[in-house]
């Protein structure tokens, strides 16, 4: 993302350049904020079905994949 500022900020850039720029900016926004919705899901989740610590979830475990543990916040999770 911080990447796509820095392109954005190039006022070198031609207007269809820029254009191109601003549509790949809404991109990288979009799948940003998919990213973040997932991680928010992924907490509700641990804390929803008590799952704390170093209790592996399968929430996002694909086959063959080994459980991975989810590590809270401390402040969340004393």
């Amino acid at each position: 993302m911080f990447a796509q500022l820095e392109r954005l900020g190039n006022e070198e850039l031609t207007d269809d350049e820029l254009k191109k720029e601003i549509q790949r900016a809404q991109a990288i926004s979009e799948v940003g904020k998919v990213i973040v919705e997932s991680a928010k899901t992924e907490v509700m989740y641990a804390k929803l079905t008590g799952k704390r610590k170093d209790e592996p979830t399968k929430f996002l475990e694909q086959e063959g994949e080994e459980s991975k543990s989810i590590t809270p916040p401390a402040k969340l999770w004393p």
